[in-house]
């Protein structure tokens, strides 16, 4: 008996087992999309403990992107899991947070991102800058600050170099 060899595209049997291969890849993603595209969850499917938590948000719940509903419902998660005096180190943060002028709050939002946009190196060497001012006395913080403040761009430049270059850097 000879067998027969045939070149792709001459089975019949092959471009069918493709073919609906094929249609199935393209409705699982088709289904994926369609599920992802609309997670959004109404204010009814979430739990009391969420309800209570995002009650502030009750009135305009169902009609938050998805991706803030998401980000809410994982901050009420991790609320959750929180001591009682992490709630209220938090509580007290959030409320420092929101009487914060909108456009100050812009601003650290912005500078905020530009931080995480850098590098880890830089990023762990800014960190470790801000723990040696913090650990100055507050009369010298002060003095450092208004000394900033008062300062020309050229004088600033001269200030980053002198406290990079300080001791114990």
């Amino acid at each position: 008996m000879t067998r027969v060899t045939l070149a792709p595209g001459q089975c019949p049997m092959a471009d069918a087992r493709r073919m609906r291969r094929g249609w199935l890849c393209g409705a699982l993603l088709w289904l994926t999309l369609a599920v992802a595209a609309d997670e959004r969850v109404p204010w009814t499917a979430l739990t009391p403990d969420e309800q209570q938590l995002l009650s502030t948000l009750r009135g305009e719940w169902d009609t938050l992107p998805v991706e803030r509903q998401q980000h809410l419902r994982r901050g009420a998660a991790r609320w959750a899991t929180l001591a009682p005096d992490e709630r209220a180190f938090a509580a007290e943060r959030l409320q420092r947070w929101r009487q914060i002028d909108p456009a100050r709050r812009a601003l650290i939002r912005e500078r905020y991102e530009r931080y995480k946009a850098l590098p880890p190196a830089r990023q762990a060497r800014l960190r470790e800058v801000y723990a040696r001012f913090r650990q100055l006395p507050p009369a010298e913080r002060r003095a450092l600050r208004q000394q900033w403040q008062q300062a020309t761009p050229t004088e600033r430049r001269a200030l980053r170099r002198q406290w990079r270059d300080a001791p114990g850097r």
